[in-house]
């Protein structure tokens, strides 16, 4: 089926609206570099070309339309990745701050219980101090205790001796 032929202000007019299509996908940054390049070759095919069937329009309205629909759609598929990876990226580093919270209360409890621990073993070594001394003068005494027990006892029986004659003594009179 063959279309009728376009008069030249309709094939102007067409020309002109895929030369603006052409213009703003080449000046879109976001486009990949492969479509980029093909909508530069399409905007050579379409300044070299002075007369076109509308055929060849409505399949280059065609293309751009599925280029813009594809990059339109890529963009989405970005933007959502993006989204999706700045809430996981929040997420983790609310996790992140937790744990750094979780790691200094361990730390404080492990710094809490060796302390206890110290003040522990200073008591125990204190009190082992202690006995220590208490051991060292009994054993230092310990030898001599039975001479001393002897001496006093001999001592006591003296001075009770001395009692009872004063006591005797005091009773006659």
């Amino acid at each position: 089926m063959a279309q009728p032929t376009a008069t030249k202000a309709t094939k102007a007019a067409s020309l002109a609206q895929i030369k603006a299509k052409v213009t703003k996908l080449t000046s879109d940054k976001k486009m990949p570099a492969t479509m980029h390049a093909q909508a530069l070759k399409i905007k050579q095919m379409t300044t070299a070309l002075a007369e076109v069937s509308a055929a060849t329009i409505a399949d280059a309205m065609e293309i751009l339309d599925n280029m813009s629909e594809e990059i339109t759609t890529r963009v989405t598929a970005i933007d959502a990745a993006t989204a999706t990876a700045d809430a996981n990226l929040a997420a983790d580093k609310s996790d992140k701050l937790k744990w750094e919270v979780d790691v200094v209360e361990l730390s404080n409890t492990a710094d809490a219980e060796g302390s206890t621990a110290n003040t522990a073993d200073l008591k125990r070594q204190s009190l082992a101090g202690i006995y220590t001394v208490k051991n060292n003068a009994f054993q230092d005494q310990v030898a001599h205790y039975h001479e001393d027990v002897s001496q006093f006892t001999t001592e006591i029986e003296g001075v009770g001796s001395i009692v009872k004659v004063i006591q005797t003594l005091v009773d006659s009179c």
